[in-house]
């Protein structure tokens, strides 16, 4: 059987582990939020170019860009 600590094992731990783990959390909080960043500049510059095939009525370029922004909504939520 593992030896598995749980979430009300932490606080028992050494300081120096509690720090770790804080940094750890901080990390993948600053990676989430980057990621979320990245994303939506991601997804605005798409609606812009969206837009702008829609004013010249290029059926491509918008069928390509909106499968695009489809596929970042279904991957990302």
């Amino acid at each position: 059987m593992e030896n598995r600590k749980s979430f009300s094992d932490v606080p028992k731990e050494s300081p120096k582990s509690r720090i770790q783990m804080e940094k750890f959390v901080e990390h993948i909080y600053t990676d989430m939020l980057l990621n979320e960043i990245l994303l939506n500049k991601k997804r605005e510059e798409l609606l812009r170019k969206i837009d702008h095939v829609l004013d010249l009525r290029d059926e491509e370029q918008f069928m390509h860009l909106t499968n695009e922004l489809k596929k970042i909504n279904l991957q990302f939520g």
